[in-house]
């Protein structure tokens, strides 16, 4: 038995003595109803550093991505780096759209595994929070556009497809805290406050240690399987001159 869960039935047979009170655990965010619209999931800012450029200089793009009110699993290609730029739309002066060559992509990692004694494919992803401010930034917008001089329009278009699982490899920290959980569930005299404190407790610690078990591995994934629906977010338009 860990330290960890003795310390936690320590402060059941304190709470039983009547030296401690008990709380319940705070209720998780909600999942996104399949109603929610794309504002509520997030909104795009595109910005350039300066309205003109010369035909010699580089031309960076900034992205920031503000998400709504509802925690987000998406793919981590389509918030990251150039791969935010993917759809991104460029006019001439008359309204024709330049076409890049080569086209913006970002390749998304994927990997195999068993869940729930299946064999199935996930995705890299990104688990984006409310209320999370996301950056992404293309380095040369002429790298794959050829622009000439003139007067542009830009704006990105951004097609997060949304999930409702994600998975980690479990280390061997967290398949103990587990174990631990399975121990105060099964636990028939603590009461049911306590109870529920303890586990809260237990989760939180859990959630942390895959936070950075996680990170560790390049990123979470997400099931396929788990597809839950398309959102669409299109930023403001950026007006650019190339002299």
């Amino acid at each position: 038995m860990t330290t960890r869960l003795l310390i936690c039935l320590t402060l059941w047979s304190l709470y039983a003595t009547g030296c401690l009170t008990g709380t319940t655990g705070q209720t998780e965010p909600a999942a996104p109803p399949e109603s929610a619209t794309p504002a509520s999931l997030g909104a795009l800012h595109l910005s350039l550093a300066k309205p003109s450029y010369s035909l010699t200089e580089p031309i960076p793009l900034d992205l920031t991505l503000n998400v709504g009110t509802f925690d987000l699993l998406v793919p981590y290609a389509a918030v990251s780096g150039r791969g935010a730029f993917t759809k991104l739309v460029v006019k001439d002066r008359l309204g024709q759209v330049v076409t890049p060559k080569p086209p913006i992509t970002f390749p998304a990692k994927t990997q195999t595994v068993m869940w729930k004694d299946q064999v199935t494919t996930c995705i890299q992803g990104a688990q984006l929070k409310a209320g999370e401010i996301r950056k992404a930034k293309l380095k040369d917008l002429k790298s794959y556009y050829r622009l000439g001089p003139g007067d542009y329009t830009l704006q990105v278009v951004m097609e997060l497809k949304v999930y409702r699982e994600i998975y980690a490899p479990e280390s061997p920290e967290v398949l103990e805290i587990k174990r631990e959980i399975r121990i105060v569930q099964g636990n028939e005299s603590m009461p049911d406050d306590m109870k529920e404190q303890m586990i809260h407790n237990l989760e939180r610690e859990m959630e942390g240690l895959e936070h950075h078990e996680a990170a560790k591995l390049d990123g979470l994934y997400l099931l396929l399987d788990s597809y839950r629906g398309l959102a669409t977010l299109e930023s403001n338009t950026v007006p650019l001159t190339i002299q």
